[in-house]
């Protein structure tokens, strides 16, 4: 069974400097009008840093395409606002479903592989992420 500490641990996840924090966060956003760019870089850093201490952290998993997924999101969502002109919450659907699939062809073969070798099997991702953002005719604005 259950003891008393196990159940109130289990309750008590979040403590009051977290509620803080995130109370200070949501402040900002109406606080300080204008800083929306540096806001949303340290929400993304914030977020990326999350789901790295998320994957190395608790499930041990090595993953050096990481960032590749974060950045084909980010990419597609930046080429659906300055192509399509929408706004931009209007776009984190198709971003996070590219995401997402890509996920999910480049994780589903390295889950089979073991130690340095899944490590790696994003890597050709990584390549072509980095190749297409650099590339003029997708990577420049069209203004």
């Amino acid at each position: 069974m259950h003891t008393e500490a196990t159940v109130s641990a289990r309750r008590a996840r979040w403590r009051p400097f977290e509620y803080a924090f995130w109370l200070a966060a949501l402040a900002s956003v109406f606080l300080l009008p204008g800083r929306h760019l540096i806001l949303t870089e340290i929400a993304w850093l914030a977020l990326f840093a999350l789901s790295l201490d998320l994957i190395l952290g608790y499930a041990g998993i090595i993953s050096l395409g990481h960032a590749a997924f974060f950045g084909l999101g980010s990419y597609v969502a930046a080429i659906m606002m300055d192509r399509f002109g929408l706004p931009y919450w209007s776009t984190l659907p198709a971003a996070g479903l590219t995401c997402f699939v890509a996920g999910f062809l480049f994780g589903l073969p390295a889950l089979r592989l073991r130690l340095l070798a899944g490590a790696f099997a994003a890597e050709p991702l990584v390549r072509v992420v980095a190749w297409l953002v650099t590339r003029p005719e997708y990577g420049e604005s069209s203004q």
